[in-house]
C-alpha cells in the first residue's frame, strides 16, 4: 500500500463519519421537535376537548419511545431499555385500542 492509497481510504472514512454525525444530530433534533409538537397538540387537545386525538397522538408517541428503547436495548442489553421497550409497546397498544373504541362508539 502506498501513501496515495492510504490517503484515499482516509478520505472515504471521513465522509462516512460526517454522514453518521449529521444523521445522529438530525435524529436528536427530530426527537426534541417531535416531543415538543406532541406536548403542544396534547395541550391544545385538552383545552378544546377532542379526546380521540389525544389517544391517537399518545399512541404514536409511545411507539416512538418503545422503538427507541428497542434499538438501545439491542445495542447495550440494559434492563432499563428492555423495560422501556415493553412498557412503551404495551401502553401504545392500549392507547391505540382506546382510540379505536372512542372512534367507533
Amino acid at each position: 500500500m502506498n501513501k496515495r492509497d492510504i490517503l484515499e481510504i482516509s478520505r472515504e472514512t471521513l465522509k462516512d463519519e460526517e454522514i453518521e454525525y449529521c444523521e445522529s444530530k438530525g435524529i436528536k433534533y427530530g426527537y426534541i421537535i417531535f416531543s415538543l409538537l406532541y406536548i403542544f397538540f396534547v395541550i391544545i387537545d385538552l383545552i378544546y376537548g377532542e379526546r380521540s386525538t389525544f389517544y391517537a397522538l399518545t399512541s404514536l408517541f409511545l411507539v416512538f419511545i418503545a422503538s427507541r428503547g428497542y434499538v438501545k436495548w439491542q445495542m447495550f442489553k440494559s434492563k432499563m431499555y428492555f423495560i422501556q421497550m415493553i412498557c412503551g409497546g404495551i401502553a401504545a397498544a392500549l392507547f391505540a385500542i382506546k382510540y379505536l373504541l372512542v372512534l367507533l362508539m
